[in-house]
């Protein structure tokens, strides 16, 4: 009998399984009825959104009567349809007509708005927390030009062109113009100041363009104002300093112009400023990566930082993120944190979580709930790292003291720390590896991750040099050999091999040359070091007068051509390597003349800052400070010093050095093949 009923058991166990394959296998696989509702739902929705302002128009239109004075004495008149002057208005006809006018308003000014919102409501599940559904793809157009929570502001903006274009017909009758001018001014206003406190849009520029754009109607509908108090119905032209309503239409006119150019200017240079940060692309391809959020996600990423030293980067990263990826989700406290008490709820609502590691940061005690609650569920984690001093930065092994010995296998153990900058090009660069980590965290992306890029990203182009250059190399700059050495080395070239050649290196006091066959260092004859040791026994001071002459007579003999040619072989800049020992003791004194008769002899010269704690980084104002005057005064640094930072950052180093070069950056190269490893 147990046998029996342990067989009726596991046949029970496997029906019901079945049923939830069958029921599973149903919902993944709708009718073909359903499939084809799906398929028109998209068009549909598209043709009813792009029709209803002016299928709104013609309903309203039975409502937009226009006088007619017939006796001039008694100032009598009669009311007709504008669409249709044979139409009294008031008769028993046109009654009729606003019955069936009203019977329309219900359907569609009033109907298409609540289908819209109807369909947002059904879909709200799917674009909130994912993953998307086939109707939520198909309204796409109505939500995903907004912020998350801002989804239904389309459906706003909607009844706003309604209300001030159509319903202001049905508040006040037609001999009341002005009435109706000032009742869509007040909303245009309103509206306006909505828009620019909400902010709804994604992108920031959206934002600015739609607020600009509101302006214009404000000053648009202030025009008709000033139009209709010329009418001859109220015939307040003296009034408001005009002769007549022709003068007051002419002022309008220009006025409107004039302000919509300049509006119209201030929209140019916004979008000019958005294709700085021009959007990322999949290399190799031309579309957006696929970011489709896994169930229950509904941020991509949550920016975790400190207010005290942190809280206006995390505002421009948020930003910048937004530009270069539109559809991203980006949780930031100050926007997005309604109960501080559900902080673990909104990282297990977040994909990917990005620690900006500045001053402070794991000694505050919110940010260590969000790396418990990050390592509880076990969360990807980005790490950004503030490296600058003067803006709340740390160094980073002063963070990983602050850390708890706990967390740190988790928050560090095989993880890149990527270093954040205020530079164009290498903010790009370390937003672009964030967005990578980001998006290759995405369902879609994990098990084929992709590289990103965009068209201001320098990393993947190349350095073309259409004419030989040497770099010389003083043996008084500390550390400029090996920094010059590795730059060299790291420099993608351009794969047009017709005169393109890899820059080399000249040191000056053995005269070393980095040459680009074997990359290795040849020894150059030379009497430049004998020179030197002849100078330091001697009492002359590297500051006087007598040595400087010396010292550029002898640069020219060293760097010219030959014996019989004084002049400088081409090419030849000298590399100026600025780190803390710059400038400074008797090497700095020499390197100080060196530089002086580099610069007599018109010799360009390319600075080199040092950015990596580990090789004597500081800041650039220290340089003011040890470099002689007579060079300050030369105005050595005129030009902009080009950073060296380390890791991952260093060919956007290089490429940026042969450009201050004279190189001409091209698509592909050396980094080109290397994306596929990112």
């Amino acid at each position: 009998r147990s046998s029996t009923m342990a067989v009726i058991n596991e046949v029970s166990r496997a029906t019901r399984t079945l049923k939830s394959v069958a029921s599973h296998i149903a919902l993944a696989r709708p009718s073909p009825l359903r499939q084809a509702a799906l398929k028109t739902i998209p068009p549909t929705v598209l043709l009813l959104f792009l029709v209803l302002p002016s299928v709104t128009r013609n309903v309203f239109a039975a409502f937009d009567c226009e006088d007619f004075i017939y006796d001039d004495a008694s100032t009598k008149s009669h009311s007709f349809l504008r669409s249709d002057l044979t139409l009294e208005c008031g008769t028993s006809q046109h009654k009729q007509l606003k019955a069936i006018a009203f019977v329309f308003i219900a359907v569609w000014p009033i109907g298409v708005p609540l289908l819209f919102l109807f369909l947002l409501s059904r879909a709200w599940k799917a674009i909130s927390v994912g993953p998307a559904t086939n109707l939520a793809r198909s309204i796409r157009f109505l939500w995903h030009d907004y912020q998350l929570k801002k989804f239904w502001w389309e459906l706003v903006e909607v009844m706003r062109k309604l209300f001030i274009i159509d319903f202001v017909l049905l508040i006040f009758p037609s001999h009341k113009p002005l009435a109706r001018t000032f009742l869509s001014l007040l909303v245009s206003i309103i509206h306006m100041a909505l828009i620019t406190y909400i902010r709804p849009y994604r992108r920031v520029t959206d934002n600015n363009i739609a607020a600009i754009a509101h302006l214009f109607t404000v000053f648009i509908f202030v025009a008709a104002l000033f139009v209709n108090l010329c009418d001859d119905t109220y015939n307040m032209c003296p009034a408001i300093g005009f002769g007549s309503s022709f003068a007051a239409s002419l002022f309008v006119l220009i006025a409107c112009l004039t302000i919509l150019l300049v509006l119209l200017a201030i929209m140019a240079l916004d979008v000019s400023k958005m294709n700085e940060l021009s959007t990322v692309h999949v290399v190799g391809r031309s579309g957006l990566p696929d970011i489709t959020r896994a169930k229950g996600i509904l941020y991509h990423t949550f920016i975790s930082h400190v207010w005290s030293t942190a809280q206006d980067q995390a505002a421009v990263i948020k930003r910048q993120l937004l530009l270069l990826l539109p559809e991203i989700n980006v949780f930031l406290d100050v926007d997005d944190l309604d109960d501080i008490s559900k902080l673990e709820e909104y990282i297990g609502h977040t994909a990917t979580i990005c620690l900006f590691l500045s001053r402070g940061y794991f000694l505050s005690r919110s940010c260590m709930r969000e790396v418990a609650a990050c390592a509880n569920q076990c969360k990807p984690v980005v790490l950004l790292h503030e490296a600058d001093t003067d803006h709340g930065g740390e160094l980073l092994e002063t963070l990983k003291q602050d850390l708890s010995p706990s967390y740190h296998k988790y928050v560090f153990a095989n993880r890149e720390v990527l270093v954040w900058h205020r530079a164009f090009y290498f903010q790009m660069n370390t937003l672009i590896a964030t967005l990578e980590l980001i998006v290759n965290s995405c369902p879609a992306q994990l098990k084929r991750p992709v590289a990103l890029t965009t068209k201001n990203n320098i990393s993947h182009k190349s350095a073309f040099f259409a004419k030989p250059v040497r770099l010389v190399v003083s043996a008084n700059n500390p550390g400029a050999a090996e920094a010059c050495a590795k730059l060299l080395e790291s420099l993608p070239l351009s794969k047009r091999k017709k005169r393109n050649t890899r820059p080399s290196l000249k040191y000056v006091r053995v005269f070393l040359k980095l040459t680009s066959a074997h990359k290795t260092f040849v020894p150059v004859m030379t009497d430049y070091g004998s020179w030197r040791s002849s100078l330091s026994q001697t009492k002359t001071s590297p500051s006087s007068k007598s040595f400087g002459e010396s010292a550029s007579a002898q640069l020219r003999q060293n760097l010219s051509r030959g014996t019989s040619n004084p002049e400088l072989e081409p090419g030849l800049v000298m590399f100026l390597y600025l780190n803390n020992e710059s400038f400074v003791g008797k090497a700095g004194d020499l390197l100080a003349a060196e530089v002086t008769a580099a610069l007599d002899l018109r010799l360009p010269i390319f600075l080199a800052h040092e950015r990596d704690v580990l090789h004597g980084a500081c800041a650039f104002v220290r340089f003011f400070e040890t470099t002689p005057a007579q060079l300050l005064r030369a105005n050595l640094y005129k030009k902009m010093a080009v950073p060296f930072w380390p890791g991952a950052d260093r060919i956007v180093t290089a490429l940026l050095a042969a450009k201050a070069l004279g190189a001409t950056l091209e698509e592909g190269g050396g980094a080109e093949a290397e994306a596929e490893h990112v």
